[in-house]
């Protein structure tokens, strides 16, 4: 079967319709997955952050340990007995 140029290029208001639906679906699923991915890296950027907050917070309770350990009595006797 031997198309012609012509008969190719006619298109029907049916397939308009078609072309202008994928389009469409296809714009809005690109449009939310942009959304959600930059959604997604502002959730780690958020997360990042909380982690290195309590990070240090980590480091200056164990700081704060230490410090209470160190003045704690360093004596090697055993303790009384009453």
């Amino acid at each position: 079967m031997k198309y012609s140029l012509r008969s190719l290029i006619r298109f029907s208001i049916r397939d308009l319709f078609w072309l202008l639906t994928s389009a469409a679906v296809l714009t809005t699923w690109w449009v939310d997955r942009s959304r959600l991915a930059q959604e997604i890296e502002s959730q780690k950027r958020e997360q990042l952050e909380e982690a290195k907050r309590m990070y240090k917070e980590a480091v200056r309770m164990t700081a704060e340990a230490q410090a209470v350990i160190n003045s704690l009595p360093t004596s090697s006797a055993p303790a009384p007995n009453p």
